[in-house]
């Protein structure tokens, strides 16, 4: 971790040299050597890197299911937001973990919501996984509220065929992606 100061809390110089080779700790010169200057100072970053949510190609009545994330084949996420008072089937090609954002709710007859305040100890019902079998046979969530949307992330790993479906194995926004991000 390359700060040293993060919400006015000092970082421990240890986590600089956390993923380095103990015979390079200490060594300035090689954490510099590992910086990706280019894109450090690329001074078109936003253009290069911000992501506009996509709508997915397969669409999920009383749902907007969109890619948030979708640059890479190894990690890509979407955002589902279940409008208020609707049941909703959710096919995907591969397994995902998922944790909520806003509302409350059922996944599979299993409560989901998102928490205003964790204490320690305590358990929730705002993370799970859902295996690759399940996501292909659908999943079936349902907004328990009158007037607040259900809002999840899904985290997807590598070899997703969603993915390769929506952006052809190519990076989005490029002349021959099946997709248009607008990017």
């Amino acid at each position: 971790m390359w700060q040293s100061l993060v919400d006015d809390q000092l970082i421990s110089e240890s986590l600089l040299w956390k993923n380095c080779p103990p015979e390079k700790i200490g060594d300035f010169d090689y954490l510099i050597s590992n910086m990706d200057w280019e894109r450090n100072i690329d001074p078109e970053f936003r253009r290069h890197r911000f992501m506009r949510p996509v709508e997915a190609i397969r669409e999920v009545p009383g749902a907007i299911d969109r890619w948030i994330c979708y640059k890479s084949p190894s990690v890509s996420a979407k955002e589902l937001t279940v409008l208020p008072g609707r049941t909703v089937f959710v096919q995907d090609s591969a397994a995902y973990g998922l944790i909520m954002m806003q509302g409350h709710g059922t996944l599979n007859g299993m409560p989901v919501e998102t928490p205003a305040m964790i204490r320690f100890g305590e358990r929730t019902c705002d993370e799970y996984f859902v295996s690759e079998t399940a996501a292909k046979n659908g999943v079936t969530i349902v907004n328990e509220s009158a007037c607040e949307p259900i809002v999840m992330l899904k985290h997807f790993g590598p070899g997703n065929p969603d993915w390769s479906a929506q952006f052809g194995g190519k990076e989005p926004g490029s002349s021959d992606s099946k997709s248009d991000t607008g990017i």
